[in-house]
């Protein structure tokens, strides 16, 4: 081709082409990295959150049973009439210096009270409904293994108490001495400080008979075993602590605490606004949010928890490393806000996937808890519990069953 030039682009031309080629695949591999890396993040964070809530609603739904009886036990004592007043009540007291000490062999429980006793109508009737208590302060001894002790009190230095251990009265000291009372708030349930008892750590959870009443009935725990419990209960990553009224740290389920201590104290570097709630503001508001917990999170506000359930069993579906914790933390949701169905559909999912015993227990229990709230048929009722005893036994891992049935009795 003669006439005709050939013309060449300068080198650095060709350098910057190939530098362009080179970097737009890396950073487009770099947002994809960050990407997955936030979605990994979130699923992570929304396993703990799920975490926290299934812990949470143990809790709660512990203390909503001991509310409940507590409940009970108060109307017990109201309702108990005195006809005739029975004089054998004053046989066995024994006086000694300061205070005076009535045991009751048949029942196991005792009663004690400040200086001397003084014979009178009033002190007779409060005896007699005091005693009828016995039995039921017997059964919840039996039935909550990490009780040491129930007691109603009177502040005027009168205490009936049902314990687990009689070897020492010091208990019954502290208890009369009101080292075991909390400060009570109206018709809500609060804690004591940590009590030492020869060596050992204990607080209460009780509440007064009225607002303002000087009688009170106390759930008197071990520390060492509330401990136990609450780490058998929680994940294995984390920490899990039980709080009381005055923002002090009582129980853990990593370490046993031996004096109520601070939330600032326990946890310096805890910034007390970053709450739950906050936690879940800023992943709703996170652009980079996965889109399965964003529609989740939305048929929750909605108050849909049938389609929760859908995306949770999807997700697990996909991916069962992620476990059945995010179709137990919306089954509880659901039981919470009395969608009975959903409840059934969730524990249900996770009776035929799970092989975890105490999984299969907790979700059989919340059907049985359905099927009270959904049917008129006590007999239907009562066969699934025997059927769960039957299944399971009446030992320390159905201890929540055997108080339904306490409670369903």
């Amino acid at each position: 081709m003669a006439g005709s030039t050939l013309n060449f682009l300068p080198l650095k031309h060709y350098y910057r082409s190939l530098f362009i080629a080179l970097l737009v695949p890396l950073i487009v591999a770099f947002l994809l990295c960050l990407h997955l890396y936030n979605i990994k993040l979130e699923r992570a964070v929304e396993k703990r959150e799920a975490d926290f809530t299934n812990v949470s609603a143990q809790v709660t739904h512990g203390m909503e049973s001991v509310s409940n009886l507590l409940t009970t036990m108060f109307s017990l004592y109201e309702q108990t009439t005195v006809q005739q007043i029975n004089q054998s009540l004053l046989e066995g007291i024994n006086q000694y210096d300061g205070y005076y000490y009535r045991h009751f062999s048949e029942q196991g429980t005792e009663i004690v009270g400040k200086g001397e006793f003084a014979l009178s109508t009033k002190a007779l009737i409060q005896w007699q409904r005091a005693i009828a208590l016995g039995p039921s302060f017997n059964t919840t001894l039996a039935l909550m293994q990490s009780l040491s002790a129930v007691a109603y009190v009177d502040d005027n230095g009168f205490a009936y108490v049902s314990r687990r251990n009689k070897s020492q009265s010091s208990m019954l000291t502290e208890i009369l001495n009101e080292k075991f009372k909390p400060k009570f708030l109206p018709n809500k349930l609060t804690s004591s400080p940590i009590v030492k008892v020869n060596d050992k750590s204990y607080f209460a959870i009780g509440r007064q008979r009225s607002t303002g009443s000087a009688d009170y009935i106390i759930l008197i725990y071990d520390v060492q075993a509330i401990s136990g419990w609450l780490k058998k209960v929680s994940p294995s990553s984390g920490e899990y602590v039980f709080m009381n009224q005055s923002h002090q740290i009582i129980a853990s389920s990593k370490q046993l605490i031996e004096q109520a201590t601070a939330l600032k104290s326990y946890w310096p570097n805890l910034a007390q606004h970053h709450s739950k709630k906050t936690v879940l503001t800023r992943l709703q508001k996170n652009q980079l949010s996965a889109w399965n917990q964003m529609l989740s999170w939305m048929f929750i506000q909605q108050k849909q928890y049938h389609r929760v359930f859908i995306q949770e069993k999807a997700l697990y579906k996909r991916n069962d490393s992620l476990g059945l914790g995010g179709v137990s933390n919306v089954g509880l949701i659901a039981f919470k806000h009395k969608d009975y169905s959903t409840t059934m559909h969730c524990f249900n999912f996770i009776v035929e996937n799970s092989e975890n015993s105490k999984d299969i227990i907790k979700s059989k229990l919340y059907l049985l808890y359905a099927s009270m709230e959904t049917s008129n048929d006590l007999d239907m009722v009562n066969t699934q519990f025997q059927d769960l005893f039957a299944e399971f036994g009446k030992n320390a891992t159905t201890i929540d069953i055997q108080i339904a049935y306490a409670d369903f009795l």
